[in-house]
């Protein structure tokens, strides 16, 4: 569906699709994983997240992501700086790993986000990074609503050039052979 969607915002919601059924089954291997144990059933279901934005992170910190591909992506957003103060800061919303806006330029200025694929504690910056820039682009998308960005035409080279390729990456990683989220 999204290779034929000309209109960048519904092709970015069509690209997340997949990310959304893979939450789903990857809460059902592990039902399936526990056979007849109802408590373990049960432990499961209630810390199964219904907000996307947990469920997005459990999915991609289950799987084995290469860093460095997602920190190369990260770093386009150098070129759109005004949109990701206002999605990402302005109306920013929980879960935010960066605090302030001058802490992003601060890190694209010193070499952006590919400085840290070699060093171990920044991996979480990265996938955190990664999950809160899809969740609130999406959230963008999807909720025309008092109290979010909502999107304007003039943003749409911004969901392309950076919100599409780091979303794509994601899906390509995640979606992929071995890896524990992947449907066999």
């Amino acid at each position: 569906r999204s290779t034929i969607e000309t209109y960048a915002f519904e092709r970015f919601l069509k690209l997340y699709h997949p990310l959304e059924l893979s939450f789903d089954y990857s809460l059902v291997e592990k039902i399936k994983g526990l056979g007849d144990d109802l408590q373990g059933i049960g432990e499961l279901l209630s810390h199964y997240s219904s907000k996307d934005a947990h469920r997005l992170k459990s999915v991609i910190t289950q799987s084995s992501l290469d860093l460095k591909p997602l920190a190369q992506r990260l770093d386009k957003v150098s070129g759109y700086m005004p949109n990701a103060k206002n999605i990402f800061f302005d109306f920013g919303k929980e879960g935010n790993p960066i605090n302030e806006f001058a802490d992003l330029q601060n890190i694209i200025s010193k070499g952006g986000f590919t400085r840290f694929t070699s060093v171990s504690p920044s991996k979480n910056l990265i996938l955190d990074c990664t999950v809160y820039f899809i969740y609130r682009i999406r959230c963008c998308i999807a909720h025309s609503k008092i109290g979010e960005y909502v999107l304007k035409n003039s943003d749409e080279e911004f969901v392309v050039e950076f919100g599409e390729p780091l979303l794509r990456e994601v899906l390509k990683q995640c979606l992929s052979k071995g890896n524990p989220v992947a449907p066999v």
